[in-house]
């Protein structure tokens, strides 16, 4: 049995900011604060977001270490990425906004280029 990518979220916050990109098949929900967008995502935009999904370990991505740690001052919006495939949801660990693990770098990347 084939696994199903469900939805990748990317949120980044801090102190009076949170944003939520939530990626789906059928589309992009942007919310900001209680500001709520839905967007279209095309076809070819949902499986490039999977075929980077595919060349993570999603069993380990809660241990992919970030390279900075200015969130922790408030230099940064603390960032994590919460992969569902099936029903069975894969979360990252909390990393600097625009510095993520390198192993998530590329999905990451992908995922804010969609998200413009």
């Amino acid at each position: 049995m084939t696994s199903k990518v469900k939805s990748v979220e990317v949120s980044e916050k801090t102190r009076g900011l949170q944003k939520i990109y939530t990626f789906k098949d059928s589309g992009l929900q942007k919310k900001i604060n209680t500001d709520v967008t839905q967007n279209n995502l095309t076809a070819t935009t949902w499986n490039m977001l999977n075929e980077e999904i595919s060349k993570i370990n999603l069993e380990k991505i809660s241990t992919y270490e970030s390279p900075t740690t200015q969130r922790y001052s408030d230099g940064a919006l603390a960032s994590q990425i919460k992969i569902t495939v099936d029903n069975k949801e894969y979360i990252s660990a909390e990393f600097d906004s625009g510095k993520p693990p390198k192993e998530l770098a590329p999905l990451y990347n992908s995922l804010m280029n969609a998200a413009r």
